[in-house]
């Protein structure tokens, strides 16, 4: 790592801040006292007759990073954290622009299939109702918050699919384009070794359980300077030995078959680096990179479908993106808020 140990931790920090929510990248954010809030709640912006206060961008930023992803890199600038921000009242404003045309066009989704699509992530994780809103509330999320972005998410998707891309498919003239674009020697696959470095957790951990996790990926991290190479002389030291950290043996895997969470991570790490910590069911996670390689795939039609797929996600952001943009100019917005320090300031980062 090119950071000195002091900035190294205090970016950790941040970092670990973020990922101690459930199973995702998260931010436990804290806010503003209720006093304080109402001195500096004023209108951010005004969508058809509803409004969007500060207070709501302060209150739902962050379940928004939780569900959305945020690279905890963007929290070691004011620029970073002021485009956090603005893409949260952007997200807002999207969500009563499309609010608004579901219900006009009678599209909006049934309570029912709210609830089956709340259940549906909670179950991902292996989480109950009860064990679910406690960690949510651990981070300083109200279960509340959590559902309305769940929601307005639900009614994101559907008006997407159905006014955007009911159509949108991927040609086989594409695709072969494509790979062959990519794979001009033939198809090859990614493949990652790593150790993986595991602080066990679960949802009922306290408050103090999850400090101490923070404390010792800290230690962890300035020990060896997020270096691979330092990991067994850090294990032999004092604060090696007393810590908790379970490490596992090198294994090597294809990139396409981890979790989304590592591919993630794995996307721009190099060779030797320390990369994490990740929040996962099982506690918080660091993995030790040891190198990439490219080997030949097995499987080609498993790979022309991975890149039907990757097409697919691609054409479907560009036409997200021209669709929000359609919709918005075709509906009442103003946006009042411009001065971002003001959210800024009424969160502790």
């Amino acid at each position: 790592m090119s950071l000195e140990p002091h900035a190294t931790m205090a970016a950790l920090r941040r970092a670990l801040v973020l990922a101690l929510a459930v199973a995702a990248v998260a931010p436990s954010l804290g806010v503003a006292s209720a006093s304080e809030s109402q001195e500096i709640d004023r209108i951010a912006a005004r969508v058809e007759e509803r409004i969007i206060t500060a207070s709501d961008v302060i209150r739902l930023l962050p379940v928004y990073v939780q569900i959305m992803g945020a690279d905890p890199r963007r929290l070691n600038t004011d620029q970073g954290r002021e485009q956090i921000v603005r893409d949260v009242l952007d997200f807002l404003i999207d969500a009563e622009v499309l609010r608004a045309r579901a219900v006009a066009r009678q599209l909006m989704p049934s309570e029912a299939e709210i609830q089956e699509y709340l259940a549906s992530r909670r179950n991902a994780m292996q989480l109950t109702q009860e064990q679910f809103d406690r960690a949510l509330r651990q981070e300083g999320i109200e279960p509340e918050d959590y559902e309305e972005i769940m929601r307005s998410l639900l009614v994101r998707m559907r008006m997407i699919h159905m006014e955007a891309a009911s159509s949108l498919q991927i040609s086989d003239e594409q695709l072969d384009r494509e790979m062959a674009a990519r794979f001009p020697d033939g198809a090859t696959d990614r493949w990652a070794t790593f150790r993986l470095l595991l602080l066990p957790l679960t949802p009922e951990s306290t408050e103090p359980e999850v400090l101490a996790a923070l404390e010792a990926t800290e230690l962890l991290m300035s020990g060896t300077s997020g270096n691979t190479a330092a990991l067994e002389d850090y294990f032999q030291s004092e604060a090696g030995r007393s810590s908790v950290w379970r490490a596992g043996a090198p294994i090597s895997v294809r990139a396409g078959e981890l979790d989304p969470l590592y591919q993630r991570a794995l996307a721009d790490a190099e060779p030797g680096v320390i990369v994490g910590p990740l929040r996962t069911r099982r506690g918080v996670e660091l993995l030790a990179v040891e190198g990439f390689e490219r080997r030949p795939v097995g499987n080609v039609e498993e790979v022309r479908e991975r890149v039907r797929f990757e097409l697919y996600q691609s054409e479907l952001e560009r036409h997200e993106r021209a669709y929000l943009e359609r919709v918005r100019a075709e509906s009442f917005v103003d946006q009042r808020l411009q001065d971002y320090g003001l959210i800024l300031q009424q969160l502790r980062w």
